[in-house]
C-alpha cells in the first residue's frame, strides 16, 4: 500500500514520497494517459534511512529540473536527489532544527520549510551545489495552525492550515484555512 504524503508535478513526470515506505515513486503522464506509478528511488544504502516515524514529506524540484529537495519529517533531514543517476546526498544544515518538516517549496536556492508542529516557517538558504544550508529565518504567527504544505503566489506564501493537532479530541475549527505570508516576513534576518 502507497502512502503518498507529497506529490510534485515535474513536465509529464509526477513524484511522490512516501512515509513509510523508503521509496520514491513516480508515474509518467502522456497526454490523457497517466502511466504506472513505479518505485523511481529505494532509499536503501542511501544516506537517508528510513525509521520507524515519519519520514519523508515535503519535496521539490530545483529550477533547472536535474533535482528533488526532500525532507525526512521526524529527523528534519534534507536530501537531494539527483534524477539523471538517482544519487542521494544528505544536505547539511549543521544539525539546525528542522524535524516536524511537512512542506517545502524552492524559490531558486531559497527554500522555505514548513515545520507543521514546531508551528513555523523556516527559511533556509542553500548553496549553489545544494549541499548545504542556513537557516536565515524562523517565522511564527498565530495565523499559523499546524501548517502542512505551501506554495508561493507572486510575492507571498500560501500556507495550508491543517489542525492537524486536534485530530484526536475532533475539536477543529472549520472553515480550515490557509495563511498567506508575505515573502519579506520569511527574508534572512
Amino acid at each position: 500500500t502507497l502512502f503518498p504524503s507529497t506529490t510534485l508535478f515535474r513536465s509529464n513526470t509526477g513524484y511522490f514520497t512516501d512515509t513509510r515506505f523508503a521509496t520514491l515513486w513516480r508515474v509518467q503522464i502522456n497526454g490523457t494517459r497517466i502511466g504506472p506509478l513505479e518505485p523511481f528511488v529505494t532509499f536503501a544504502n542511501t544516506p537517508l534511512q528510513y525509521d520507524s516515524g515519519a519520514n519523508l514529506n515535503g519535496i521539490a524540484a530545483t529550477a533547472d529540473g536535474k533535482s528533488l529537495i526532500v525532507v525526512q519529517m521526524g529527523k528534519g533531514l534534507l536530501f537531494r536527489v539527483d534524477l539523471a543517476s538517482k544519487a542521494v546526498t544528505a544536505i547539511d544544515t549543521a544539525g539546525q532544527d528542522l524535524s516536524g518538516a511537512d512542506g517545502l517549496v524552492l524559490d531558486g536556492h531559497t527554500l522555505y520549510v514548513v515545520r507543521q508542529t514546531a508551528v513555523e516557517i523556516a527559511t533556509v538558504q542553500l548553496a549553489a551545489d545544494y549541499s548545504k544550508g542556513t537557516v536565515v529565518n524562523r517565522f511564527k504567527d498565530p495565523l499559523l495552525a499546524w501548517p502542512a504544505t505551501a506554495a508561493k503566489v507572486g510575492d507571498h506564501l500560501l500556507v495550508v492550515n491543517t489542525q492537524f493537532n486536534t485530530r484526536g479530541d475532533n475539536s477543529q475549527k472549520t472553515p480550515f484555512t490557509f495563511a498567506s505570508v508575505p515573502l519579506a516576513r520569511l527574508a534572512a534576518r
